[in-house]
C-alpha cells in the first residue's frame, strides 16, 4: 500500500480534512502531521526543542506539534522514523503563488523538510479572491483541490521526479483546465503599512499579485486555470561565474 504523509500550515483545517478524506478514498494509508495553530510564513523554520503529541486527525492517526510545520514533519520522519512514499501538504487556505510566497510559505516549507530527507511531495493551495471569500468557501471547492492532487501525484507515481516539489494553486472558482507553469518572479505590490512604530499586513487579495511572465502561476491562475509548478531547491550548481570573479 502507498504510504502518504499529509501535512499542512493550517492545523485542523477543512483544506487537511479535505486532503485526508480523498487520500482514504482512493485506499492509501495515511498519517498526519500538523500543528496546534495556525503557522502561515514560517516557511522551513525549524525549533530546538519540539512537542508533540499523538491524536486522531479526522479519522487517521496523527502527530500534533507546538511548532513549524517543518518540525511536524521533522518529529514524524525523525522522532517517531515513520517512512513513507511521498509528502502532501494543504490546502492551504490561500495562495503559493510567486517567488515571494514559495519563500515565506509554511505549507511549501513542510515539503521542502521532507524532500532533504529523500522524498518527493506535492503542496496544494486554494485560491479566493479576497481574504474574506474563505469564510464562505464551500467544502467542495476543497475536495476539488485534493482531487486535482492526488491525480496529479497518481500520474506522476511511474515517473522518476526531475524536481522533488510540485506546487498547485486551484482557483475556488469555475476551473478552465490546468497549466504547467513557472514562478512569477515580479513581486507582489508591498505588504506592510507602517506607522508610529508598527507595521501590519493590509487586507490579502488576488489584485496584489501582478502577471509578467505569460507562462508563471500567477498568470494561468488569474486566467482561471490551475497552476503546477515543478520546484528544486538543489538547483545551486552553476558556480562558473562566480570562480571567474572571485579566482
Amino acid at each position: 500500500m502507498v504510504r502518504i504523509l499529509i501535512t499542512n500550515d493550517d492545523s485542523l483545517s477543512d483544506g487537511l480534512r479535505a486532503l485526508i478524506e480523498e487520500g482514504k478514498r482512493r485506499g492509501y494509508e495515511i498519517f498526519v502531521a500538523t500543528t496546534d495553530r495556525q503557522n502561515s510564513g514560517k516557511s522551513k523554520s525549524i525549533s530546538f526543542r519540539v512537542e508533540y503529541r499523538f491524536a486522531d486527525i479526522f479519522g487517521v492517526e496523527g502527530v500534533i506539534v507546538s511548532s513549524s510545520p517543518a518540525d511536524a514533519v521533522a518529529v514524524v520522519l525523525d522522532g517517531i522514523s515513520r517512512n513513507f512514499d511521498a509528502v502532501i501538504s494543504g490546502i492551504n487556505q490561500g495562495p503559493n503563488l510567486g517567488l515571494w510566497d514559495v519563500l515565506s510559505s509554511g505549507t511549501i516549507g513542510a515539503v521542502l523538510e521532507a524532500v532533504t530527507r529523500g522524498l518527493v511531495g506535492i503542496s496544494v493551495s486554494l485560491v479566493a479572491q479576497r481574504w474574506n471569500d474563505y469564510q464562505t468557501i464551500p467544502f467542495e471547492r476543497y475536495i476539488v483541490a485534493a482531487r486535482i492532487a492526488f491525480d496529479i501525484l497518481e500520474k506522476l507515481s511511474n515517473v522518476m521526479w526531475k524536481d522533488p516539489v510540485i506546487n498547485i494553486n486551484v482557483p475556488a472558482w469555475e476551473v478552465k483546465g490546468l497549466k504547467v507553469t513557472v514562478l512569477e518572479k515580479t513581486p507582489v505590490e508591498s505588504i506592510f503599512r507602517c506607522r508610529h512604530g508598527i507595521c501590519e499586513a493590509g487586507e490579502w487579495h488576488l489584485g496584489l499579485y501582478r502577471c509578467v511572465q505569460d507562462d508563471s502561476d500567477v498568470c494561468a491562475v488569474l486566467n482561471g486555470y490551475v497552476s503546477v509548478t515543478p520546484l528544486n531547491p538543489f538547483r545551486c550548481e552553476d558556480k562558473t561565474w562566480l570562480e571567474r570573479v572571485l579566482l
